[in-house]
């Protein structure tokens, strides 16, 4: 008599196992998927600030790195939407996402003005074709060792002033390339 009940547990058993996988075969997969993948839950957890600038959607993220993706910049008028921030990145980054790239506006003046803990940026995701003011763009930036500058189109910059002023630990710098012939201010 035991076995018997335990044969007949058995079967229910496997008639429970067999019904679940019957349900789960018929259930399309994406109706079982959890909403958002691992990397879009740990892009979401590290994420300490976002916003956009003009139509670029940008944030900063734990790691301590600016990201700015691609769209049109809006003029900065001194103050770019991570003005104030400055103390939660280390490191810039324009990202390039298949042939769209961030471009940056007219006015791109004072985008990083004080950022004196930045100690990167790597702008090969900007297009600068349209800009005519780059004056104290890295002004400040006194944590920044190396800056290539050499991929930027500045064939429309008019104003240059105090671009690197007091970049302090800058050794490197990256202007090959670089076209002056719409620029009119250079001091410091």
């Amino acid at each position: 008599m035991q076995g018997d009940i335990v044969r007949t547990g058995i079967r229910k058993t496997m008639a429970i196992v067999a019904s679940l996988a019957l349900i789960l075969a018929l259930v399309p997969s994406s109706a079982l998927a959890v909403s958002g993948d691992a990397a879009d839950m740990h892009a979401q957890e590290n994420l300490i600030m976002s916003g956009t600038w003009g139509t670029c959607p940008w944030e900063i993220t734990a790691d301590g790195t600016l990201t700015i993706h691609p769209g049109t910049g809006d003029d900065t008028g001194g103050k770019p939407p991570w003005n104030g921030e400055y103390s939660l990145f280390t490191r810039v980054v324009f990202a390039q996402e298949g042939d769209s790239k961030v471009i940056a506006p007219a006015d791109s003046g004072s985008l990083f003005m004080f950022a004196s803990q930045i100690e990167s940026i790597d702008l090969s995701g900007l297009d600068t074709s349209q800009v005519t003011n780059m004056g104290y763009l890295f002004s400040d930036c006194s944590s920044l060792s190396s800056l290539c500058l050499s991929g930027l189109d500045t064939s429309n910059v008019k104003f240059m002033s105090s671009m690197f002023e007091n970049c302090s630990s800058l050794v490197s710098l990256d202007l090959s390339g670089f076209d002056t012939s719409s620029t009119t201010a250079m001091a410091y």
